[in-house]
């Protein structure tokens, strides 16, 4: 009588890992899946970075309206880097790179010229600064991928947030 009940609780036992083993490595799975990357561009035909570069470009705000409360918020390049609100849209911007070093010149509404200095590294075919790359598709283009990442933790388990803007501009042919 002894026996038959060590049987049953031991097959219950083992009943009960399969179950929980089996309930792991589709939690593991599913976890790898949903960190996936989507849309990738194949960077490897982008023009190299130069040592000593510069352009100018146009940049335009791009407008987010929010359906919960009505409201509408721009967002643009100068704006997310420099956190500044007055910015003249109607000027081009100026991109620099010398040697490890980005400087972003812009003037805003009242007049003022700001000039925003970034250190980097310069890497085969783009320039790494914060959490952001510069590259350049072509001659007559500017690609600048932002990526913003957020790490937490929730109990024992790992719980984040990334995301990734890009803004591609036009260089200005008449400098």
């Amino acid at each position: 009588m002894k026996t038959t009940s060590f049987h049953r609780h031991r097959s219950r036992r083992q009943r009960l890992y399969r179950i929980l083993r089996r309930t792991l490595c589709i939690a593991l799975l599913g976890s790898i899946m949903s960190c996936s990357i989507q849309n990738q561009t194949d960077k490897s035909d982008f023009k190299a970075m130069p040592e000593d570069f510069s352009a100018r470009f146009y940049d335009k705000p791009d407008t987010l309206k929010y359906h919960q409360d009505n409201r509408i918020h721009t967002r643009s390049f100068v704006k997310d880097f420099a956190g500044n609100e007055n910015i003249d849209f109607s000027k081009p911007i100026r991109i620099t790179i010398h040697n490890t070093a980005l400087f972003l010149d812009f003037d805003d509404t009242y007049g003022k010229k700001h000039v925003l200095q970034f250190c980097g590294q310069r890497r085969r075919n783009r320039f790494v600064f914060y959490t952001s790359t510069l590259y350049l598709p072509n001659d007559r283009e500017i690609l600048v991928e932002k990526h913003q990442v957020g790490e937490g933790m929730f109990l024992l388990l790992g719980g984040g947030s990334s995301s990734k803007s890009n803004y591609q501009f036009k260089i200005l042919q008449d400098e």
